[in-house]
């Protein structure tokens, strides 16, 4: 839970250290995420209220400094503002997706190295 909310408040709040917090340094999840949020800051986008809850985590392959797990990850509804959103904002709605999750171990701790949804063998 602590790396999704990490993840979660470097969208809220750029610039607060918190996606390397989250994500692992040279990951496909940091390269990811790195472009998506320099995206939306560029265009003035903000996320206030985004949160993401973990449930029914399960270790399914466990190496030293590398672990897969599964999960189903929410995300509660929040709000789009700035950029083309306009000053009213758009909602998103909650949704939640079952997930497999690479974390990698380093001097940090763990971190998300990579996602995908569970069944997607890509």
């Amino acid at each position: 839970q602590r790396l999704l909310d990490a993840r979660a408040e470097a969208w809220r709040e750029p610039g607060t250290g918190a996606l390397e917090r989250a994500l692992a340094r040279g990951s496909p999840a940091m390269a990811h995420d790195r472009a998506a949020l320099e995206e939306a800051v560029g265009l003035g986008v903000t996320y206030p209220g985004l949160a993401f809850t973990v449930a029914g985590a399960e270790v399914v392959r466990d190496r030293p400094g590398r672990r897969v797990v599964t999960a189903q990850v929410s995300r509660a509804a929040y709000r789009i503002t700035g950029g083309p959103a306009g000053a009213g904002g758009i909602t998103e709605p909650a949704q939640a997706h079952d997930v497999c999750v690479v974390l990698t171990s380093g001097p940090g701790g763990w971190r998300i190295h990579d996602w995908r949804p569970t069944g997607d063998d890509s």
